[in-house]
């Protein structure tokens, strides 16, 4: 989830500033989601995740 943080902290910068297109935001959001989606499935070369252990 480190890869998260940049995102975030770009977003929060953009919004407040007055920065962010319409554009941005979903390239944002969709890198955010697409993120997280691996880091619960595992991704990046981790194991897989279990719901009682790592497995």
């Amino acid at each position: 989830m480190i890869t998260l943080a940049p995102n975030v902290y770009v977003a929060k910068y953009l919004k407040a500033t007055g920065k962010m297109t319409p554009d941005q935001r979903e390239r944002i959001i969709n890198n955010m989601v697409v993120g997280l989606k691996g880091t619960v499935r595992g991704g990046c070369g981790m194991q897989r995740w279990s719901t009682t252990k790592w497995g």
